[in-house]
Parts: structure tokens; C-alpha cells; sequence
């Protein structure tokens, strides 16, 4: 899973 928003776990680094 890759979002671009704030991710509630945190793993995937997406934006930010």
C-alpha cells in the first residue's frame, strides 16, 4: 500500500 497522505501506521514512507 503506498498513500500519499498521512499513513496511520507510519511503514510505507509516502509524502512527508
Amino acid at each position: 500500500m503506498h498513500n500519499d497522505t498521512q499513513n496511520i501506521i507510519g511503514v510505507d514512507v509516502g509524502s512527508g
